[in-house]
């Protein structure tokens, strides 16, 4: 019998995982779910208490980051493209992670929220395991700093990792005279933003 249970559980919660991938949290309903895993809506009730319960035990049930430690090499060498290759690798293996990154912004419900949380404890284990050896990698913690507070979307980190993993370090003398220059130069209008110098 429990068995049977937990094969029908995680028939249910696949199914709402292919939806959300399908067409997002517009195509998730108890409905939708029942008739994508071919089971009475009664069962999901039973076994979920409702819809926020189905996604409350997909996100306990999902990695949704792996642990930042297997994303570094063995040896810190102050080169981050293994990390940066090794975390795009880490979420093209994710489609979920995906997806919910993509409507954690404009959706409130238990999925969003516990995916914002494994993600501010991914980049909290990033910014634990990194130590900075060089420039460098000063400058990636320093990107992570916005991530922590969770104020840029995960395409912006995304950005700001692949500059540092493919452009030749910048010391942070240089980065200040350039910021110095462009800001006393140019009109308001005209600043680049920040986190572009």
């Amino acid at each position: 019998m429990k068995r049977n249970r937990a094969h029908t559980e995680e028939r249910i919660a696949q199914a709402a995982v292919d939806l959300i991938l399908q067409g997002g949290f517009h195509e998730l309903g108890i409905n939708h779910v029942a008739a994508r895993s071919g089971v009475d809506k009664v069962l999901i009730y039973r076994y979920f208490k409702g819809l926020d319960g189905l996604m409350e035990h997909i996100a306990a049930n999902t990695d949704f980051f792996p642990p930042a430690a297997t994303l570094f090499p063995e040896e810190a060498t102050g080169d981050l493209s293994d990390f940066v290759n090794n975390y795009r690798k880490a979420l093209q293996s994710r489609p979920l992670t995906r997806v919910l990154l993509a409507w954690r912004t404009t959706a409130d419900n238990p999925l969003t929220r516990a995916v914002s949380e494994h993600r501010q404890h991914f980049w909290r284990e990033v910014e634990d395991f990194a130590h900075p050896a060089g420039e460098a990698d000063r400058a990636f913690l320093g990107c992570l700093r916005p991530v922590l507070e969770d104020s840029v979307p995960e395409s912006d980190v995304f950005v700001a990792l692949a500059h540092f993993s493919y452009a030749p370090a910048v010391p942070a003398e240089a980065r200040s005279r350039a910021r110095e220059q462009a800001t006393a130069t140019a009109t308001p209008e005209e600043e680049l933003p920040t986190n572009l110098l």
